[in-house]
């Protein structure tokens, strides 16, 4: 058999990031070679992209990839729909406690923009 026709093994196709804890539990789950989560993929999945439209939004990612991420959360529904409700609801909380102590730069950032938002009003 040609490498060609080698099937593709999907599990090398993914960095598993296991937490230092003993339960071993999937912190986060990457394309090899990326810095890019299935997530954020799946994400663009579940909300009716093709795998096509998602190698489009994802220039560092090919079309093989987002295949084999939509591929492997079809043969393994269970297991990656469980690590996605750790993973969005551990985002979701990062930003709830981004948004109660924002960093130094984030106050700057949100003074400029009401300062620019007020000049604009000011002369409209």
């Amino acid at each position: 058999m040609s490498t060609a026709e080698r099937p593709i093994q999907l599990k090398s196709c993914f960095e598993f990031i296991r937490d230092d804890d003993a339960s071993s539990t999937v912190w986060s789950i990457r394309l090899t070679g990326t810095r890019v989560g299935i997530a954020f993929v799946l994400s663009e999945y579940l909300e009716g992209a093709t795998a096509d439209e998602i190698a489009l939004r994802f220039s560092t990612l090919s079309l093989e990839q987002t295949s084999a991420t939509i591929t492997y959360y079809l043969a393994k529904r269970k297991f990656v729909d469980d690590y996605l409700r750790r993973t969005w609801h551990r985002m979701d909380e990062a930003a709830r406690q981004q948004d109660k102590r924002p960093s130094p730069f984030v106050v700057a950032l949100r003074e400029r923009i009401q300062s620019a938002r007020l000049r604009a009003d000011s002369v409209a």
